[in-house]
């Protein structure tokens, strides 16, 4: 597992910064608008392949008095499951975000709305006990002790940080997993390279490898050129499978 060799690797030394919204080390303006299609994929340990669906993501800025306003939305046409969208907004400068709406199908499956750094949520929670009956919709509210990012912008939020070849960070964010066991969770990683990687559409995009760790194990592929979109290519390992999302 790649990723994890690197996080543990900067870890063993302490060499990691750590990021809050605000604190400028994180910038949106590194962000830039953008149209985004990937094609998810698939891989068992049996080393079989399938494609899942594809991903339609875009990001635009919204003019407004107290400071530009990041949106990002993206759509899951998904070939076996339920389609998927989400809209996330923030400040585009400093990434402290304002809202999440996630649908699944035609239902609500998370809303997410902040108040500066009190989080309100509405969000799918399995009960503990017996499986029967399935989730339960809660409104929930938290109050961590300052401002945190939101893991609903996942790989994005790395592109907003000044990456190079051995820049490593983490950050605290608020995310929306149904199973897991905080609605906090920690995000550590670290820029380990430089590769190129291939679409249809741009040919070889050069760009940073960064490796995280976050509720699974991720890789980034960032394109180098702030003008471009800026998701590559991104990898998430799986217990029993992994899966990628390759610019169309």
């Amino acid at each position: 597992m790649r990723a994890r060799a690197a996080i543990k690797a900067r870890q063993e030394i302490d060499a990691f910064v750590t990021a809050v919204p605000g604190d400028g080390i994180a910038d949106g303006d590194r962000i830039p608008e953008y149209e985004n299609t990937l094609i998810q994929t698939r891989t068992f340990a049996d080393k079989s392949t399938r494609e899942m669906g594809v991903w339609t993501d875009e990001v635009r800025f919204r003019h407004a008095a107290d400071g530009d306003i990041l949106i990002r939305t993206q759509s899951a046409n998904m070939h076996d499951e339920a389609s998927w969208h989400q809209e996330i907004e923030l400040k585009r400068k400093t990434l402290r975000p304002r809202s999440v709406i996630i649908h699944s199908g035609e239902n609500l499956h998370n809303r997410v709305m902040y108040n500066d750094h009190v989080i309100h949520t509405t969000r799918r929670l399995w009960p503990e006990g017996d499986s029967e009956g399935g989730p339960v919709m809660v409104d929930l509210v938290l109050t961590p002790p300052e401002a945190v990012f939101e893991w609903q912008l996942w790989e994005l939020s790395f592109a907003a940080f000044p990456l190079e070849i051995g820049y490593s960070c983490r950050f605290l964010a608020h995310h929306v997993q149904i199973n897991a066991a905080s609605p906090l969770i920690r995000v550590s990683f670290v820029v380990t390279g430089e590769e190129k990687i291939w679409s249809e559409l741009d040919g070889w995009t050069d760009c940073w490898c960064v490796e995280a760790q976050a509720d699974n194990p991720w890789t980034v592929w960032i394109a180098k050129d702030r003008t471009q979109a800026p998701i590559a290519k991104v990898m998430i390992e799986y217990p029993s499978y992994t899966d990628t999302w390759v610019r169309e």
